[in-house]
Protein backbone atom coordinates (compact mmCIF):
# COMPACT_ATOMS: atom_id res chain seq x y z
CA UNK A 1 0.00 0.00 0.00
CA UNK A 2 2.90 2.14 0.34
CA UNK A 3 3.98 2.54 -3.38
CA UNK A 4 0.19 4.17 -4.19
CA UNK A 5 0.75 6.72 -1.47
CA UNK A 6 4.44 7.16 -2.35
CA UNK A 7 2.90 7.94 -5.95
CA UNK A 8 0.77 10.61 -4.49
CA UNK A 9 3.03 11.92 -2.30
CA UNK A 10 5.50 13.60 -5.47
CA UNK A 11 2.48 15.23 -6.49
CA UNK A 12 1.09 17.02 -3.30
CA UNK A 13 2.74 19.59 -1.38
CA UNK A 14 -0.40 20.90 0.66
CA UNK A 15 0.17 19.63 4.51
CA UNK A 16 -3.80 18.78 4.75
CA UNK A 17 -3.31 16.65 1.68
CA UNK A 18 -0.28 14.55 2.90
CA UNK A 19 -1.84 13.70 6.37
CA UNK A 20 -5.03 12.60 4.11
CA UNK A 21 -2.95 10.51 2.22
CA UNK A 22 -0.95 8.97 5.51
CA UNK A 23 -4.16 8.44 7.17
CA UNK A 24 -5.52 6.65 4.14
CA UNK A 25 -2.73 4.64 3.47
CA UNK A 26 -2.46 3.49 6.79
CA UNK A 27 -6.31 2.76 7.00
CA UNK A 28 -5.78 0.71 3.26
CA UNK A 29 -3.32 -1.00 4.82
CA UNK A 30 -4.61 -2.13 8.41
CA UNK A 31 -7.78 -3.44 5.98
CA UNK A 32 -6.13 -5.39 3.80
CA UNK A 33 -4.33 -6.94 6.74
CA UNK A 34 -7.85 -7.72 8.56
CA UNK A 35 -9.41 -8.92 5.27
CA UNK A 36 -6.00 -11.14 4.69
CA UNK A 37 -6.99 -12.54 8.50
CA UNK A 38 -10.14 -12.98 7.85
CA UNK A 39 -10.95 -14.96 4.59
CA UNK A 40 -7.21 -16.01 3.47
CA UNK A 41 -4.99 -17.19 7.02
CA UNK A 42 -6.90 -19.45 8.97
CA UNK A 43 -4.07 -20.32 11.65
CA UNK A 44 -1.78 -17.50 11.53
CA UNK A 45 -2.22 -13.40 12.51
CA UNK A 46 -0.46 -10.98 9.85
CA UNK A 47 1.84 -9.14 11.84
CA UNK A 48 0.49 -5.24 11.50
CA UNK A 49 3.63 -3.30 12.54
CA UNK A 50 5.59 -5.11 9.59
CA UNK A 51 3.04 -4.27 7.38
CA UNK A 52 3.26 -0.52 8.52
CA UNK A 53 6.41 -0.32 8.35
CA UNK A 54 6.85 -1.86 4.95
CA UNK A 55 4.21 0.59 3.65
CA UNK A 56 6.31 3.43 5.11
CA UNK A 57 9.53 2.19 3.98
CA UNK A 58 7.62 1.97 0.20
CA UNK A 59 6.72 5.59 -0.06
CA UNK A 60 9.75 6.76 2.25
CA UNK A 61 12.42 5.92 -0.35
CA UNK A 62 9.85 7.60 -2.90
CA UNK A 63 10.02 11.08 -1.96
CA UNK A 64 12.83 13.49 -1.34
CA UNK A 65 14.79 13.86 2.15
CA UNK A 66 13.41 17.15 2.65
CA UNK A 67 9.90 16.31 1.91
CA UNK A 68 10.30 12.97 4.44
CA UNK A 69 11.50 15.30 7.33
CA UNK A 70 8.83 17.71 6.81
CA UNK A 71 5.77 14.68 5.90
CA UNK A 72 7.75 13.45 9.35
CA UNK A 73 7.70 16.29 11.19
CA UNK A 74 3.83 17.04 10.29
CA UNK A 75 2.78 13.59 11.44
CA UNK A 76 4.70 13.29 14.81
CA UNK A 77 1.93 14.57 16.84
CA UNK A 78 -0.37 12.59 15.13
CA UNK A 79 2.04 9.62 15.67
CA UNK A 80 2.24 10.21 19.78
CA UNK A 81 -1.06 10.69 20.31
CA UNK A 82 -2.21 6.79 18.49
CA UNK A 83 0.74 5.65 20.25
CA UNK A 84 -0.41 6.84 23.70
CA UNK A 85 -3.69 5.59 22.78
CA UNK A 86 -2.61 1.97 22.10
CA UNK A 87 -0.75 2.30 25.51
CA UNK A 88 -4.09 3.26 27.45
CA UNK A 89 -6.21 0.77 25.24
CA UNK A 90 -4.16 -2.12 26.75
CA UNK A 91 -5.53 -1.70 29.86
CA UNK A 92 -2.69 -2.91 31.76
CA UNK A 93 -1.51 -2.18 35.53
CA UNK A 94 1.43 0.02 35.31
CA UNK A 95 4.08 -1.63 37.31
CA UNK A 96 6.58 1.37 38.34
CA UNK A 97 8.98 -0.73 39.74
CA UNK A 98 9.58 -2.73 36.90
CA UNK A 99 9.68 0.51 34.64
CA UNK A 100 12.83 2.51 37.38
CA UNK A 101 14.16 -1.17 37.42
CA UNK A 102 14.54 -1.44 33.77
CA UNK A 103 15.65 2.63 33.88
CA UNK A 104 18.52 1.86 36.60
CA UNK A 105 19.68 -0.91 33.88
CA UNK A 106 20.04 0.71 31.07
CA UNK A 107 21.68 3.76 33.07
CA UNK A 108 24.45 1.43 34.67
CA UNK A 109 24.38 -0.37 30.84
CA UNK A 110 24.98 3.10 29.32
CA UNK A 111 27.97 4.21 31.84
CA UNK A 112 29.83 1.01 31.21
CA UNK A 113 29.53 1.08 27.45
CA UNK A 114 30.68 4.91 28.06
CA UNK A 115 33.95 3.55 29.99
CA UNK A 116 34.76 1.01 28.43
CA UNK A 117 34.31 2.90 24.41
CA UNK A 118 36.78 5.44 26.38
CA UNK A 119 39.10 3.16 27.49
CA UNK A 120 39.31 1.33 24.03
CA UNK A 121 39.63 4.56 22.61
CA UNK A 122 42.77 5.48 24.79
CA UNK A 123 44.38 2.17 24.26
CA UNK A 124 43.82 2.69 20.13
CA UNK A 125 45.12 6.31 20.61
CA UNK A 126 48.59 5.29 22.20
CA UNK A 127 49.21 2.30 19.85
CA UNK A 128 48.53 4.63 16.69
CA UNK A 129 50.98 7.56 18.45
CA UNK A 130 53.52 4.66 18.88
CA UNK A 131 53.19 3.21 15.63
CA UNK A 132 53.90 6.64 14.51
CA UNK A 133 56.96 6.97 16.24
CA UNK A 134 55.12 9.89 18.66
CA UNK A 135 55.98 8.42 21.84
CA UNK A 136 57.97 4.76 22.86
Amino acid sequence: MGYPAGLLLRKVRKKAEVLAILLADITATAVVGILLNRFLFSTITLNYMLMGVSASAAFSNMIDEAELEELTDWYAPILGVSLLTAIVDLRAPLDYHLILGAGLYTFVYIATAAVINEIIAVIAAKKGFELAGEIS
